[in-house]
């Protein structure tokens, strides 16, 4: 059991803990397939036990034996992973279930963040990272104004962690407002998106051009890609466009390895392939409006503007 990362963990999301060796309650035989231990969390007044499986296994079964752990030591568990698979975070999320990896995964439902120190609002030009670009993002496109971590989880798959750490950062510009478990908009989106301008980036990190019929063996191979570009903007607004356009992760295109042949200029004929910095979080066929929006922000055609403008406000919930 790695006691400097789990320490470090909880730090990160405000919590100062005290970690012990505790009586050995079960028998002999549970020592030669876990790790455990006590984690008493000071500025809450909270004891947990974390348990880590020497030689992970099924999670039902892990389950059961955390069952045993909780009724004999009187203490609700965390799940310790070396690193966790999706497919178990879901589980776990989903029951409400405590656990923890050391890649930096950490949901804690029995522990209340509230009254965890937050800084007074300020202001920042600082470049947003990955994870607070696409976690804003998310928010403002979000019908709900109430949302809590467990709700940020479940869509957009970042760990507690990051999750309070955006948070707070965004609470601190005075984006949001703590309410018990929850967290609201403490502004209009239109005001959040303006002030936010600034330390928003170009999500396209590169652009690639790929023949017709390469383009539709990619698109069946890979069901990630978006339309992006005009071709998006299109469907969001009032705009005429032909020119297919389309986006994928650089991360998700470099999976494909070295199968898809592409050209870096545009030759006539041959159609785009944005590599985007982000996978974009919408579950459409289409970039989400607001990413779109940033795409476009080293263009210089009229034209676009208004089918811009209509689009950002739009999504924002603006008329």
């Amino acid at each position: 059991m790695n006691i400097l990362k789990i320490t470090k963990l909880f730090e990160e999301i405000g919590l100062t803990i005290k970690i012990s060796q505790v009586e050995q309650k079960l028998p002999l035989i549970y020592g030669k397939h876990y790790d455990w231990c006590q984690i008493d969390v000071l500025n809450k007044d909270q004891s947990l036990l974390i348990i880590e499986e020497r030689r992970e296994g099924k999670l039902d079964s892990f389950l059961k034996q955390a069952q045993i752990f909780k009724e004999r030591f009187n203490m609700e568990p965390i799940l310790c992973f070396k690193k966790i698979a999706p497919e178990s975070k879901k589980v776990l999320i989903s029951r409400g279930i405590s656990f923890m990896d050391y890649e930096g995964n950490l949901f804690l439902p029995t522990i209340s963040l509230r009254n965890v120190p937050i800084q007074k609002e300020f202001t920042s030009d600082k470049p947003f990272t990955k994870s607070e670009q696409l976690i804003l993002i998310d928010l403002l496109l979000q019908s709900e104004k109430r949302f809590s971590y467990k709700d940020l989880i479940e869509m957009t798959s970042f760990s507690q962690a990051t999750i309070y750490r955006t948070l707070k950062e965004f609470t601190k510009m005075g984006w949001l407002q703590s309410m018990k478990e929850d967290f609201i908009l403490k502004k209009d989106k239109v005001q959040i998106f303006e002030e936010a301008k600034q330390r928003f980036f170009d999500p396209i990190k590169r652009k690639i051009y790929i023949e017709p019929p390469v383009m539709e063996a990619f698109k069946s191979m890979q069901p990630k890609i978006k339309s992006a570009g005009e071709m998006a903007l299109s469907e969001y607004a009032f705009l005429s466009a032909n020119q297919p356009c389309y986006a994928i992760s650089e991360k998700n295109f470099l999976t494909m390895g070295d199968s898809i042949d592409s050209f870096d200029v545009y030759l006539e004929g041959l159609e785009e392939l944005q590599l985007w910095k982000y996978e974009s979080i919408t579950d459409a066929n289409m970039v989400d409006p607001l990413s779109l929006y940033l795409s476009f922000e080293k263009q210089e055609d009229p034209r676009l503007d208004q089918a811009l403008e209509d689009m950002l406000y739009k999504s924002l919930g603006k008329s």
